[in-house]
């Protein structure tokens, strides 16, 4: 290969005069570029990564990372700053400034933005979630009427319950109003004494699912008093609102088989259960009429050794009994011959048998003679019998 009169340069030449083009070129200082960030890699306070598109990529490094927007992987990003050439290892790479999301990029920015400012509030706390009852008899479907959801729902529902009353609420899930339309219909259902609300839609592109992302319809979810199932898009999407809810299912057919437990199932598991806790109570009822028989047999035996020791001693209770009668009605018995006697010798009529007599006038007792005068009419009374008579003489004292 022969020169022909052209310059020679070393590796070290060409790289400093590519680097000196990139430093004179006005249009590529400070300048944005779109793409994909792939393969970021931290190291100390440096972020490594690929900025790509369909066709090329381009090799970029962030010095003091933690003062921009920190992208994730797959994620569409603006890049601003300006291309530099290592001259001692011959490779283009962009020295990036500031970083940030691009298109659905934005999207999740504020959707990160809202997750901690609800984190925050305390929405997503597992301490206020309201536990959700796995037999339900009324459930309330908030979705929209017209989609494959809630036909999805009843489906899968009424394969396995046929008594599960369901009630459908009507909203828009999806466009502008339709966060509005959710949040306004959950406060009106939690009114209405349902066992669960769900809250459903299908899947779709994020933008698509937006009103799931929204505060309005998080708060809504997290003020409920009536236990939330929130099963929104596909199982890759886990929305704001499945994280404010009491429950979250990856599909609504994942929730409509949550909501729709089967009743035989339930039947065969009651019955089973009956017939445990009647071959239990049988059982123990056999147990309690062996020690039953046991303790009534044992009481019988001390009960006759009892009746015999209290029944000696019921003799000769009674026994003591009757001789202190006998003694004391003897001892009365005396007391009353006596006082008969002592009463039969101050008897009146004992006096009137020694010759003793009793006289009234008008049938008073006459115990001397200054009562009586001459002509009054008396009664002697004697041991044989009364007389009457008339007083003569009237009456002298003595």
């Amino acid at each position: 290969m022969k020169n022909a009169g052209n310059v020679t340069l070393t590796v070290t030449e060409l790289n400093e005069i590519i680097n000196r083009i990139f430093k004179s070129e006005e249009m590529l200082h400070d300048i944005f570029i779109v793409g994909e960030i792939s393969g970021i890699n931290i190291s100390g306070a440096h972020a490594y990564f690929t900025l790509k598109d369909e066709s090329s990529q381009l090799s970029c490094c962030c010095f003091s990372y933690r003062k921009t927007y920190v992208p994730k992987n797959g994620e569409a990003v603006i890049v601003q700053g300006s291309p530099d050439y290592y001259v001692k290892g011959g490779r283009l790479s962009f020295n990036v400034g500031g970083i940030e999301p691009y298109g659905q990029g934005l999207l999740y920015k504020k959707i990160e933005e809202l997750k901690e400012k609800l984190s925050r509030a305390g929405v997503f706390d597992a301490d206020n979630k309201i536990p959700v009852p796995r037999y339900a008899d009324n459930v309330c479907i908030v979705t929209s009427k017209s989609g494959a959801v809630i036909r999805d729902i009843i489906t899968t529902v009424r394969k396995k319950n046929k008594g599960l009353n369901i009630t459908v609420c009507d909203v828009r899930v999806q466009g502008d109003r339709a966060a509005d339309d959710i949040a306004r219909a959950l406060k009106n259902v939690d009114k209405l004494g349902f066992d669960i609300v769900v809250v459903a839609r299908g899947g779709g592109s994020l933008e698509d699912l937006m009103p799931f992302y929204s505060e309005e319809v998080a708060t809504a979810v997290f003020n409920m008093k009536t236990p939330v199932i929130s099963a929104v898009g596909h199982e890759t999407d886990f929305s704001i609102c499945d994280m404010a809810a009491d429950l979250r299912m990856p599909t609504p057919t994942a929730a409509a088989e949550y909501i729709a437990f089967d009743e035989q199932a339930l039947k065969d598991v009651i019955i089973a259960f009956i017939r445990r806790q009647k071959q239990l109570v049988s059982n123990n009822y056999e147990y309690k009429k062996i020690r039953l028989v046991s303790a009534l047999k044992s009481l019988s035996a001390d009960a006759g050794k009892l009746t015999s020791n209290k029944l000696m001693l019921l003799k000769a209770s009674v026994s003591a009994l009757v001789g202190n009668a006998a003694a004391l009605l003897a001892y009365k018995r005396s007391l009353f011959e006596k006082a008969a006697i002592a009463l039969d010798k101050s008897s009146p009529l004992k006096r009137l048998e020694s010759g003793y007599f009793k006289i009234e006038k008008q049938g008073l007792p006459q115990v001397g003679v200054s009562g009586m005068k001459d002509g009054d009419r008396i009664t002697i009374f004697g041991a044989d019998g009364t007389a009457g008579a008339v007083v003569c003489g009237g009456a002298e004292k003595l």
